[in-house]
């Protein structure tokens, strides 16, 4: 299985939770030992303890829960362990709704507009490309002048998360970007 850098740091992360758990708990973890019981006091344990920002937010904890039950899933569907704890309803995943902050047009066009110094409105430029066309960091990273097609104005890119292959149209904004940057993405 080819896993993509974002979903190794997810897991690498969801690992050293587990481990800070561990030792938090003074106990030596097994895979049998991934039941309804662990779920309860990790998430408790989790709802306890905070890290450099503050308190663990639910969806991080789910995120855990998530990745958890993808590793339980793998390891009783490859026979490593029969425990089926992870498939009860009460070893659920759980999220709260955020509030979602965007931009407004007229605060993209301010920031279009406002003077900056070169390394400031290169990573300006970037992120008003990001936002007029939805590309993730990962594929704007990646954005070369071959994805970019001015005669459509379209860019054609197969994205890296999803592996999906799209073509996004160019307004004019994100086209006066590239054109400063002679046609290549800053």
């Amino acid at each position: 299985i080819k896993l993509a850098s974002g979903s190794i740091r997810n897991y690498l992360s969801t690992k050293s939770a587990i481990n800070k758990y561990a030792e938090a708990r003074r106990i030596k973890l097994k895979i049998d030992s991934i039941d309804i019981d662990f779920y309860n006091d990790f998430v408790k344990y989790r709802n306890e303890t905070t890290h450099a920002r503050g308190q663990y937010k639910p969806n991080v904890i789910g995120k855990f829960i998530k990745n958890i039950k993808i590793f339980m899933r793998y390891a009783y569907e490859n026979g490593y362990t029969k425990n089926e704890d992870f498939k009860r309803k009460e070893f659920k995943v759980f999220k709260e709704d955020v509030d979602t902050v965007y931009l407004s047009e007229s605060e993209l066009q301010a920031l279009y507009n406002l003077e900056l110094r070169e390394n400031q409105a290169h990573v300006r430029d970037g992120f008003l490309i990001s936002c007029y066309t939805g590309l993730r960091y990962s594929d704007m990273s990646r954005l070369e002048k071959k994805h970019i097609d001015f005669v459509k104005k379209e860019i054609h890119i197969v994205t890296q998360k999803t592996a999906t292959s799209v073509v996004i149209p160019m307004n004019r904004i994100v086209l006066s970007i590239l054109e400063k940057y002679g046609n290549q993405p800053p």
